[in-house]
């Protein structure tokens, strides 16, 4: 028994990531914060959600977006297995329920995948091999400022972490060609990463759950993010010989 539960108000979707994370602690917790009682285990806290409630039989497959408050009820003893994927089109969804952990991981989750980062670095590496296929502008913009900003999407009470590894730089390297051809974002030098993040979190902002305008990267686009990117390769390389030489 499978239930997938949704606030009633549609303006809650719009709100700070901080006031929607504070609110889906609560019900994960099953607690009202504004019962003057503070009682904990409150059923109260449920009557703003609608929930829809699904029968899985021997057999079935069920997908689940990103991002979704569930329950689960087993009423006889059986194998279930279970795994997630990221997927170009719900990455905006990946980014707001990342975003949602970060503030309360203790809460809402008790899932903390592994090698998160080494799997957006390749897709982001990807994207320029996917020429005539459609992307959608906030996910797209979601994947390029979850590269450059990991540190602002790990668990509560985690340490920072500490990428540098040639896989990281190429991801982050490309995030930010992609958001300049992309998205035309052109930062002043000397604060690039700083003023790319930011003004990728601006075409986030709204509705956590609209993926954004629909687009087709087309050979002229993929052309000048390569050519972008061979650009970094060689002065990359050439700043790494330096170095060694030096040593």
């Amino acid at each position: 028994m499978w239930a997938i539960m949704t606030l009633k108000n549609p303006v809650a979707a719009s709100q700070t990531p901080e006031k929607v994370a504070e609110r889906m602690a609560s019900i994960c917790r099953f607690e009202n914060q504004n019962n003057e009682s503070n009682m904990h285990w409150d059923s109260t806290i449920w009557q703003d959600c609608e929930i829809e409630l699904m029968y899985l039989r021997p057999g079935d497959f069920f997908f689940q977006p990103p991002g979704v408050l569930h329950l689960v009820y087993t009423p006889r003893a059986c194998v279930a297995s279970g795994g997630h994927f990221y997927n170009y089109d719900s990455l905006h969804l990946t980014e707001w329920t990342r975003r949602i952990q970060h503030l309360q991981s203790n809460a809402v989750t008790n899932q903390d995948p592994a090698r998160v980062k080494e799997a957006l670095n390749m897709m982001m590496l990807n994207f320029p091999n996917n020429q005539g296929k459609y992307f959608y502008r906030r996910a797209l913009a979601a994947l390029c400022r979850m590269v450059l900003a990991e540190n602002e999407y790990i668990h509560q009470q985690q340490a920072k972490l500490k990428f540098g590894n040639k896989l990281d730089q190429k991801a982050e390297a490309m995030a930010e060609i992609v958001a300049r051809v992309c998205f035309e974002i052109s930062p002043a030098p000397g604060d690039e990463r700083k003023l790319t993040v930011d003004a990728l979190a601006k075409i986030l902002e709204g509705d956590y759950r609209e993926p954004g305008v629909a687009f087709r990267l087309e050979p002229e686009t993929v052309q000048t993010i390569e050519k972008l990117a061979l650009k970094y390769w060689e002065a990359f390389s050439a700043k790494k010989k330096k170095t060694t030489k030096k040593g």
